[in-house]
């Protein structure tokens, strides 16, 4: 049964939680502490799962109890459930948590986001593994460009010199985006060098997926500039094929899961490289493909870990969810976990070993013909052609 912690001072804050949460009595297991101390001890008694906390309390503080328990329990997901300042001006603890909650917070929200929680837990069984993900010592830096460029998307007055200048707040992000819109995958006839061109060009929605993409891989991946690069380029040409072979309905979502499917590859790398450099180098002697090396040693495909990963982030469902079956589509259709793998496979033919970590099944024609998608395999890698080859 998944632990689940409450920690507020305020009682009728608890009071309310435990009356909204009394149906799921018999699926999670609640407590409640009314200060970071008596939250402390409680870990101390069972490990939890998942802690939901405010961050102004007496003694340490909310924050305290963050960094305890990335210290301690560094498998357990990190929710802030506070009425204070927004989470998000507070670099520090944007490092320590999880996730946000503003109070007051709707029940069904707050059941909703345990839901996916619990059903993250169940993704990714190996304990150890959760706790590298929970060391993080950030979310991807999203609070510092991709949800400032979110908060700025929304506004209904919003202009590509708005959305420019967040980008451009970051030169390591600024380069990226121009990187992405100088590239073969995008193929515009002449070189854009500002920032606010190439949102223009490209536009905010896949400016948006471009940022979180990089911010992902720069939180996960840090230190690793090479192994970076090569997610960087194989990631956006994922994503532009993916796009490509979508129905326009599909097109958008099949982009933002190009750009982040491989996630779980490079935590992988950045947290068991040379765990990982065995397995590759047994695939390589085998001549079999990493992925299946990869999940027969340690149970779990890349794909999965990097869903995880997303889903810690509250990204939404659907993404986590496509990202997660990528790697072993369930073939009833052409959707976007199946649209994503066949994108996957594509890159790789064309491009075979873009990083040390790049691991996916190969296609499956059998599937494909089953659902009639094997007329469409030519089209399809001949626009995967035009986009990683130009």
């Amino acid at each position: 049964m998944v632990s689940i912690l409450f920690v507020d001072d305020d009682p009728h804050i608890l009071d309310g939680i435990r009356r909204a949460l009394r149906s799921k009595r018999r699926e999670w297991s609640m407590g409640f502490a009314a200060d970071p101390a008596a939250a402390i001890d409680a870990c101390a008694e069972r490990a939890p799962d998942v802690v939901v906390t405010d961050l102004r309390m007496p003694g340490i503080g909310g924050e305290g109890l963050l960094e305890h328990l990335s210290q301690h329990h560094p498998d357990a997901v990190r929710i802030v459930l506070s009425g204070t300042a927004d989470p998000h001006t507070t670099l520090r603890t944007v490092k320590l948590a999880h996730q946000f909650l503003a109070k007051p917070c709707e029940s069904d929200e707050l059941v909703q986001r345990l839901e996916r929680l619990v059903g993250l837990r169940r993704l990714l069984d190996d304990e150890g593994l959760r706790a590298d993900l929970g060391r993080l010592d950030e979310l991807p830096q999203a609070p510092g460009v991709y949800l400032e460029l979110q908060q700025v998307a929304r506004r209904d007055d919003v202009s590509t010199d708005a959305v420019a200048a967040v980008i451009e707040k970051d030169p390591a992000m600024s380069a990226m985006v121009l990187k992405v819109v100088n590239s073969a995958f995008v193929g515009l006839p002449r070189t854009v060098s500002s920032v606010e061109r190439a949102v223009v060009y490209l536009g905010v929605t896949m400016v948006e997926d471009i940022v979180l993409a990089a911010d992902a891989a720069r939180a996960v991946g840090s230190g690793m500039q090479a192994e970076l690069e090569g997610f960087q380029s194989h990631a956006a040409a994922t994503a532009m094929v993916a796009q490509r072979i979508s129905p326009s309905s599909l097109a958008g979502s099949a982009r933002t899961a190009g750009f982040l499917h491989d996630l779980g590859g490079l935590f992988f790398a950045s947290r068991r490289g040379e765990a990982l450099a065995a397995l590759h180098r047994r695939a390589s002697d085998e001549q079999r493909p990493l992925h299946d090396v990869i999940v027969e040693a340690w149970g779990i495909a890349p794909a999965e870990v990097g869903a995880y990963l997303l889903g810690m982030w509250g990204l939404p469902l659907d993404l986590v969810n496509t990202v997660a079956r990528s790697a072993h589509p369930r073939w009833r259709s052409m959707g976007l976990p199946e649209l994503l793998h066949v994108a996957d496979g594509l890159v790789h033919e064309l491009v075979p070993s873009p990083t040390s970590f790049s691991a996916v099944p190969p296609l499956d024609h059998d599937a494909l013909a089953r659902l009639g998608a094997d007329r469409s395999l030519v089209r399809w890698r001949e626009l995967a052609e035009r986009v990683v080859l130009g």
